[in-house]
């Protein structure tokens, strides 16, 4: 009984860092709510922040509980980035798809926090990766004039 009432007072005491108010918000009113964002949108720009927050703790020493939006960098922001392409193997649409994740969360604290603007325009600022263009290969005359040669128009399928 007492470490239960222990245990409550000590979640009670503990301070949600802002990030965490943000993030929730983001994830709880904003995309769904406000953008209509599509549950595949909503899963995969959390599978992002997922994926932000493990790379925080490893290689920037920040444990989940005490991420705070300062802790968030251009320079960071484009680190995370690189070890996304490095270290996971992800190629420039993947990373792509993670930094549109990210720039939707900062235009969303552009207009939530906006002590941290500049901050918050410097990460936007950080631009895609160019992907290379698939070539659309077509059919020659000669290829489309042998498909159209096919049908035996003596019968009534042809």
């Amino acid at each position: 009984m007492y470490f239960q009432i222990y245990i409550l007072i000590l979640i009670a005491n503990m301070k949600t860092t802002d990030f965490a108010r943000y993030l929730t918000d983001f994830f709880g009113q904003y995309l769904p709510i406000e953008c209509g964002a599509s549950k595949n949108t909503i899963s995969a720009y959390s599978t992002t922040f997922t994926l932000l927050i493990k790379y925080m703790e490893k290689y920037e020493g920040v444990r989940p509980e005490r991420l705070c939006l300062a802790d968030f960098t251009m320079q960071k922001i484009k680190d995370f980035l690189k070890w996304l392409e490095e270290n996971r193997q992800c190629g420039a649409s993947t990373r792509n798809a993670r930094l549109a994740a990210i720039h939707s969360f900062f235009k969303y604290l552009q207009y939530q926090d906006i002590k941290g603007i500049s901050m918050w325009q410097a990460i936007l600022s950080i631009k895609v990766k160019k992907t290379p263009h698939k070539e659309i290969s077509y059919l020659s005359v000669e290829g489309i004039k042998l498909i159209l040669n096919q049908p035996d128009l003596q019968t009534k399928y042809g």
